[in-house]
């Protein structure tokens, strides 16, 4: 649902906005890499990728206060 977020046409009406989409796809990405070729703790990937999609969400006013 994200890569097709963020992959939707202009003229589409997208569930999430694609930048947003497109971030979190790239989170997604780095921590299954985390997980499968670095071997980390999945439970403590999974915690950072919360905490770097709920970021990511923020606006960036709001992020740097």
């Amino acid at each position: 649902m994200i890569r097709e977020a963020a992959a939707a046409p202009e003229s589409a009406e997208p569930p999430v906005d694609p930048a947003l989409a497109a971030c979190w796809a790239e989170h997604i990405d780095h921590a299954n890499a985390s997980v499968m070729l670095l071997r980390q703790q999945p439970g403590h990937v999974l915690q950072r990728l919360g905490v770097a999609m709920a970021a990511a969400g923020r606006p960036r006013a709001a992020a740097a206060a």
